[in-house]
């Protein structure tokens, strides 16, 4: 049975009805239907998108978009991100973010970004319907009636796809645009618009290196579907705007990008032979090549599954998507887990998907009934399952911190330079001068905000390295404090004249117990930050200090924790990596401040896949390689009718095994 039928014969592609862009939004059923699906589904996207603005949600990724588009628009047109150190155009070919920085004169505030992923993605999914619309329609009359299924599942492949809103819930990311025009491309070439295909086509030399690479899979798809002369024009296009990328962009004016032999954000090999030697040493031939296909498989199941699978056994889900996949399967599982890297893929997928089952139609009407069930019924699955897995997303900021941040950035001056946990740093990218934590944060302004939350958020570090932070800002800096409320730590800090950067360790053995959590304590930040800590003052039982984390690997270890109290104490290692106490031990009273130790033993090493979903829907979160340690946590406890102060707490290595 040849399932690739509908795309192969030249004449049926010729006899498409030359409809125009109107006709997508026909008064029939099905398009009504689709037309309130998408209009349901850029709500709910834009509401998602407000959700995660409004709660100061958005992260390193979003900051850098946002610091060029800001900085653009206020006429600085080769705007210099201090976050990436260096200037906006030499990263990614994103040029298009120019002509898109006239939005901010129609609304001047980032969440504008999101709203333009938003309402590229919906579009992506128009436009692909349209294409699933066109395969059916060209079927002769009498068979036309009895396909209109495949129609109807098709839509319900590309509204009901999980990875598709996973894509628009993380930051802001060019990677939607560049599905909108390659899919475009595509469908205007299939209908032989030819000035269309190429315009969209055109579009993707601006909006990322990534897409110029698409380009050469969308020539490929035209040879298969016998438009030699376009095919040949466009893959040319898109093989010399990758050599042109390699050479002239990345070599020549030392831009950042995409490279074969390293994934998205690498730095890209410097010469021809280099880049084939690498993508000859990844192919499918190669045992390199089958190794990283086998570390990456579940997410290559994971990514196509929800678009019906068999779409990838089509050319149109084949040679896009495809390369696709494999480009993204090379920067590891943090570009690889399905969502916005992958962004490009699935529209075109479900497209694939919808050519298979016309194919199958008309060989045996009965089994492509049976196969669509099983797809319609492996979608929802994994919609359950992807929508259900994305929820955390949504609610990463309490109320009371999101209000604090909103209070920090309406009273923080235009010109104050913004240092910032990952986390929460992207509303706070429309200034000049904007970092995250690093090894070493340059001065470019007389004033400088710290903003820390240790707890919470899309974080790159653990608590400690956040804990560290807060520290270091008050007892060594002499930092004051702005705020300590809603789990966020805010310091304003003086910076002298002489000097021109400023480097903030990370995780220590000790830390204060001041920042720490408590749930019968309060902080007392009076007077010298030396003297600040957490007191009890024994009116109810429970944890005086919690929070202090530390990640261990498996060894033997000493906690010490510097305290006074007039009565019982209890100091508890607990490991929430496995939800178990490692050692409890109970204290009489100190008589004056003292330091209590408690040894224990870490025996668990963690280093194994951490997947999310269950059953047939699982997917790859994080990389298989990584040793996820434990999260050691040290806590003091009171019975109450005690007076308790804790003022430092630490951890040491005593023995390895």
């Amino acid at each position: 049975m040849d399932f690739t039928t509908p795309f192969l014969n030249h004449h049926d592609v010729e006899d498409i009805p030359q409809w125009t862009w109107r006709s997508l939004f026909r008064d029939t059923m099905l398009v009504r239907v689709a037309t309130g699906l998408f209009i349901g589904q850029a709500v709910i996207l834009i509401r998602l998108s407000t959700i995660l603005y409004t709660h100061f949600d958005l992260t390193k990724d979003f900051m850098e978009f946002y610091q060029a588009w800001f900085l653009i628009a206020h006429g600085q047109l080769n705007p210099y991100l201090t976050s990436v150190h260096g200037y906006f155009w030499q990263n990614h070919l994103e040029w298009i973010m120019w002509p898109l920085a006239l939005l901010y004169f129609i609304y001047p505030h980032g969440i504008t970004l999101l709203i333009v992923q938003d309402v590229a993605t919906v579009a992506t999914e128009a436009v692909a319907f349209g294409m699933i619309r066109d395969i059916v329609k060209r079927q002769p009359e009498p068979k036309r009636q009895s396909l209109g299924w495949i129609a109807w599942l098709g839509l319900l492949l590309l509204v009901l796809n999980p990875w598709v809103y996973a894509a628009n819930i993380f930051d802001f990311h060019f990677h939607t645009l560049e599905a909108f025009f390659v899919t475009a491309a595509v469908w205007q070439f299939y209908r032989k618009h030819v000035l269309w295909g190429y315009m969209f086509a055109g579009l993707c030399f601006i909006t990322s290196d990534v897409s110029v690479t698409y380009l050469v899979a969308v020539g490929v798809l035209l040879v298969l579907w016998r438009q030699w002369r376009e095919g040949i024009v466009v893959g040319l296009l898109g093989l010399l705007g990758f050599i042109g990328e390699q050479h002239l962009f990345y070599h020549g004016l030392g831009g950042v990008g995409f490279s074969w032999s390293g994934g998205a954000g690498a730095l890209p090999p410097h010469s021809i032979t280099r880049w084939a030697s690498s993508l000859w040493s990844l192919g499918p031939w190669s045992r390199t090549g089958w190794e990283l296909f086998w570390s990456q498989r579940l997410n290559w199941y994971a990514n196509i599954a929800p678009s019906g699978f068999i779409g990838i056994f089509s050319p149109i889900g084949l040679c896009v998507p495809g390369l696709v996949l494999f480009e993204a399967s090379l920067g590891g599982v943090q570009f690889f887990q399905p969502g916005w890297a992958v962004a490009s893929a699935y529209a075109l997928l479900a497209v694939g998907t919808v050519a298979v089952l016309v194919g199958m139609a008309q060989k045996s009407p009965a089994l492509s009934r049976m196969v669509g069930a099983l797809v319609l019924a492996n979608l929802l699955g994994w919609f359950v399952v992807g929508i259900g897995g994305l929820r955390f997303r949504t609610a990463l900021l309490t109320v009371d911190a999101s209000k604090t941040l909103q209070h920090l950035r309406q009273t923080i001056s235009a010109g104050a330079e913004v240092v910032a946990s990952q986390a929460v740093i992207g509303r706070f990218a429309a200034r000049q001068n904007v970092h995250t934590f690093g090894s070493t944060i340059p001065i470019e302004s007389k004033t400088l905000e710290f903003i820390v939350l240790p707890y919470q958020g899309i974080q790159q570090t653990f608590p400690a390295e956040e804990l560290t932070r807060i520290a270091y800002l008050a007892d060594h800096l002499h930092a004051q404090l702005v705020t300590d409320q809603g789990g966020v730590w805010a310091f304003r800090w003086k910076a002298p004249s002489t000097m021109r950067s400023i480097s903030i360790p990370n995780a220590v053995q000790v830390l204060p117990a001041w920042p720490l959590k408590t749930a019968v304590g309060r902080r007392i930040l009076s007077g010298s930050a030396t003297h600040w800590h957490l007191a009890a003052d024994g009116s109810r039982a429970g944890d005086v200090m919690e929070g202090a984390y530390w990640p261990l690997d498996r060894g033997t270890y000493q906690a010490y924790v510097s305290l006074q109290s007039n009565g019982l104490i209890q100091v508890g290692v607990w490991n929430d990596r496995i939800h178990e106490w490692l050692a409890r031990k109970t204290f009489v009273a100190t008589h004056g401040r003292n330091t209590l130790r408690v040894a224990f033993r870490v025996a668990h090493t963690f280093s194994h896949h951490r997947t999310a979903g269950t059953g047939p829907f699982h997917y790859q979160s994080v990389p298989s390689t990584l040793k996820v340690p434990n999260n050691i946590e040290v806590r003091v406890w009171t019975p109450g009718h005690e007076a308790v102060s804790v003022y430092r707490v630490g951890i040491t290595k005593t023995g390895y095994g």
